[in-house]
């Protein structure tokens, strides 16, 4: 073969696969296509045969070729994005990301249309993911450690990663959070920190900072929505999470949260946070009205319930209340104590005394 055709097949298969965006080459087991065969390769060498040689020191992810590698390398870790948006400035770390995020953001464009509810994508891959997630329920990836099932492989081993290896390397700056994924991290630094709330319900215009919660306060409170029946108690939730929350803490007894130090179990991850913070850090309960300190939990509901729900005491002395209406308070209780004296008196010895 000469070089003169050499050159001119390369420069028609560059022109098929990046521009014509024929794949001829289909993968058997997925029926993803590729461009190119090598690619093809290392595909099922990565996805299928689950061979992934290259992984990151960084993080817990591993890699089938070297340039997926060193391409997770620049982008994610020294965080190297050159290809930037004319419009709107964000950048990415490839030009096909820069393309797709063109067309479907500023361009509007989803060619590909769901054939069962018409919801359309921009990408097929997105499409081929919705039809299997939403409509034929499929979650094919499976936790070989609690059976979990997820719809997505990045799911699962975010899930491992997280939960049974208690990796979670994704650290908050400004509290001790740690996170087991990046995105997780930034829904909380905006939710919590920034305090971003940018969902907002069209009934009663609540934010929220998610739009699944939404979605999930709409049905629940607006639509009283109520699907999630316990086989057991016969009680409605409006959430699955709730429904498991409570078959696992009042019926199966299930307390999978363990403390490290005193091995006391919880049922729910926050109480075991609560647990820790009180009785470990010895961090105090704070009143919540005046931000009174009080060591004893029974000693912050004890002032809450005298001094700010009106509940009358003979021992009730606070900083939060004014000279004034301590000076009020303390002759009214002078006055009932001295009432109940009098009366005590004329039990005991029959004479009359008077107030």
């Amino acid at each position: 073969m000469s070089t003169k055709l050499f050159i001119q097949k390369r420069l028609k298969r560059h022109i098929d696969v990046r521009h014509e965006k024929i794949k001829p080459h289909e993968c058997d087991k997925c029926h993803k296509s590729f461009g190119y065969k090598n690619n093809l390769k290392r595909h099922i060498s990565a996805v299928h045969d689950k061979l992934k040689p290259y992984k990151c020191v960084l993080c817990p992810k591993s890699f089938g070729d070297r340039s997926t590698f060193q391409r997770h390398i620049k982008t994610v870790h020294k965080n190297l994005k050159p290809c930037e948006c004319e419009i709107c400035h964000k950048t990415f770390g490839r030009k096909h990301h820069l393309e797709l995020h063109t067309n479907q953001v500023h361009k509007k464009l989803k060619p590909h249309e769901c054939g069962v509810c018409q919801k359309t994508f921009g990408q097929k891959k997105n499409l081929v993911k919705h039809v299997d997630v939403v409509h034929k329920k499929l979650k094919p990836y499976e936790c070989e450690t609690c059976h979990k099932t997820f719809t997505c492989k990045w799911k699962l081993e975010m899930h491992d990663n997280a939960v049974h290896k208690k990796l979670k390397l994704y650290e908050c700056t400004m509290c001790p959070k740690a996170f087991g994924d990046s995105s997780t991290l930034r829904r909380h630094v905006k939710t919590l920190h920034k305090k971003l709330k940018p969902f907002e319900c069209d009934i009663c215009h609540k934010t929220f900072g998610r739009k699944y919660f939404v979605k999930l306060h709409i049905n629940t409170v607006h639509k009283k929505l109520m699907s999630q029946k316990c086989k057991i108690s016969l009680q409605i939730f409006g959430r699955k999470k709730d429904l498991e929350t409570r078959i696992n803490k009042v019926h199966k007894k299930i307390t999978s949260h363990e403390c490290d130090i005193c091995k006391k179990t919880f049922t729910l991850k926050h109480h075991l946070e609560k647990h820790i913070i009180k009785i470990h850090e010895k961090l105090p309960d704070r009143c919540e009205v005046y931000n009174q300190l009080s060591e004893q939990k029974n000693d912050l509901d004890m002032h809450v319930d005298m001094v700010h729900e009106n509940s009358p005491s003979l021992y009730v002395t606070s900083t939060c209340e004014s000279p004034a209406e301590r000076h009020e308070r303390s002759t009214g209780i002078f006055q009932a104590l001295r009432n109940f004296l009098t009366k005590v008196m004329n039990m005991i010895c029959g004479r009359k005394y008077s107030d």
